[in-house]
C-alpha cells in the first residue's frame, strides 16, 4: 500500500515537472517568436517618434497586437506633433473603437486594459465612454478610467471625477493626480465646480487650483468667506502658493487671522507672509504670541521669510518683556533664525565690529534659551 502511494506521488511529480519544462519551452519560443516580430515592427515606433503617421497596422493576429503594444509604449514618451502623429495612427486603424467597444466587455481586466489603453492613445472620443466606467464595479478598471481621463480629458471630464471622489468610487489621490493632469481649458471648470460640491469634493478642488498654480478669478477669495473651516483654510494656502490675490484678500486674511480654530489661523499666516509682504508684519507679529504652537510658528516662519524679517526678529529677542506670551514670540523667533544663520551671521558680524554691541547681544540670546554664542565665550 506504502508502495503504491510513493509510486503515484512520484509519478505526480514527475507528470508536473514535465508540464513545467514544456510550459517554460512554449513562453520561451513565443518570447523568441514576438523578439523576431518586434524587429520587424520597429518602423512603426521610429516612424511617430520622427513626427510622422506610420504606415498601416497589420490587419490580423499577433503582429498587430505587438504593433499596437509597441505604439502604445512609445507614446507615453511623446509630445506635440509627435504626439499628434501617434493618435491618428491609432484612430485611423480602429485602435479607438476596439478598446471603446473593450470598455463593455465581461473580463475587468480587459476593461482596465482598454481604459489605460485609450489614455495613451490621445483620443478626446473617449472621454465620455471613460467617464462612464469611473462607475464600474471592478476597482482597477475605476482607477484605469482616471488616470485616462487625466490625460484627455476636458472641462466636461472635471463634474465626473469629482463625483467619483463624492461617492467614494475612487481615491481622492488620483482623482487629484487626475485633475492636475488637466489641460488650463479646464481652470473655469474647476473654479465653477466649488460651487453646490461636497465639502471633501471642494477641499480637493481648492488643493488643486493652487497646485495648478494659474488664477482662478474670485473662487478661492470666496472660498475664504466659506461657512466650512477646511475650505477657508485650503484656499488660504491656495493662494499663498500662487504667490497673487485681488486686493479684497488683505481684508479677508486678516479675518481669518482672528479665526476660532488654530488651523485655520496658521493657514493665514502662511498667505499673509506670502502675499502681503511688508504689509504682513503687524498681523504676523500678533499671530506670533498665538497659544496655539504651529500659529505662532508659522506666523514666525513667514515673518522670518520677509526681506525685513530678521530685524523684526531681533527686534523681539532684544525687545520682547519676560511675560508668557512674550516668552512665546521668543522661543519661536529664536527657532527659525538659528534655522537659516540669521544669529550666526550677526553674532559673526559684531565679533568682525571689535565686539560693538556685542554683550548686549549675548546678554539677549542667553535670556531667548539660545547658545549660539557659547563658542564665543572662550
Amino acid at each position: 500500500m506504502l508502495i503504491g502511494v510513493l509510486a503515484c506521488a512520484a509519478l505526480t511529480g514527475a507528470l508536473a515537472l514535465l508540464a513545467l519544462s514544456a510550459t517554460k519551452a512554449y513562453w520561451k519560443i513565443v518570447a523568441r517568436r514576438d523578439a523576431r516580430w518586434r524587429f520587424e515592427l520597429r518602423d512603426y515606433p521610429l516612424a511617430v517618434a520622427g513626427g510622422r503617421v506610420p504606415k498601416a497596422a497589420p490587419a490580423s493576429g499577433r503582429s498587430r497586437e505587438l504593433a499596437l503594444e509597441m505604439m502604445v509604449e512609445t507614446a507615453a514618451r511623446l509630445r506635440g506633433r509627435n504626439a499628434v502623429a501617434a493618435r491618428l495612427w491609432f484612430e485611423q486603424n480602429g485602435f479607438v473603437d476596439e478598446s471603446i467597444t473593450d470598455l463593455k466587455a465581461k473580463g475587468g481586466w480587459r476593461r482596465a486594459r482598454a481604459a489605460y489603453r485609450l489614455g495613451r492613445f490621445g483620443s478626446t472620443r473617449a472621454e465620455p465612454y471613460l467617464a462612464w466606467r469611473l462607475k464600474d464595479p471592478r476597482y482597477e478598471v475605476r482607477d484605469a478610467a482616471v488616470r485616462a481621463l487625466g490625460r484627455i480629458g476636458g472641462p466636461d471630464a472635471v463634474g465626473p471625477l469629482l463625483s467619483a471622489v463624492e461617492h467614494r468610487k475612487v481615491a481622492r489621490g488620483l482623482v487629484s493626480g487626475a485633475l492636475l493632469e488637466l489641460p488650463a481649458s479646464c481652470d473655469q471648470a474647476l473654479a465653477t465646480a466649488l460651487e453646490g460640491r461636497s465639502t471633501d469634493a471642494r477641499r480637493l478642488i481648492t488643493q488643486v487650483i493652487g497646485l495648478r498654480g494659474r488664477p482662478a478669478g474670485d473662487a478661492l477669495l470666496n472660498g475664504l468667506r466659506d461657512s466650512q473651516p477646511e475650505i477657508r483654510r485650503e484656499s488660504a494656502l491656495a493662494l499663498a502658493r500662487l504667490g497673487d490675490a485681488p486686493p479684497a484678500a488683505d481684508l479677508e486674511l486678516r479675518r481669518l487671522a482672528r479665526d476660532e480654530r488654530p488651523w485655520v489661523r496658521a493657514s493665514a499666516a502662511t498667505a499673509l507672509g506670502a502675499l502681503l509682504q511688508e504689509r504682513a508684519v503687524a498681523p504676523l507679529l500678533e499671530l506670533l504670541g498665538d497659544e496655539d504652537f504651529w500659529v505662532g510658528y508659522r506666523a514666525a516662519e513667514a515673518l522670518i521669510a520677509l526681506p525685513s524679517g530678521p530685524e523684526h526678529g531681533w527686534r523681539v529677542l532684544m525687545t520682547a518683556g519676560d511675560d508668557e506670551r512674550d516668552q512665546r514670540c521668543k522661543q519661536r523667533c529664536l527657532e527659525l533664525m538659528e534655522h537659516e544663520g540669521h544669529i550666526q551671521r550677526r553674532l559673526e558680524r559684531a565679533v568682525a565690529e571689535e565686539g560693538e554691541g556685542l554683550q548686549e547681544l549675548m546678554a539677549a540670546l542667553e535670556r531667548a534659551g539660545s547658545r549660539a554664542w557659547s563658542g564665543l565665550t572662550s
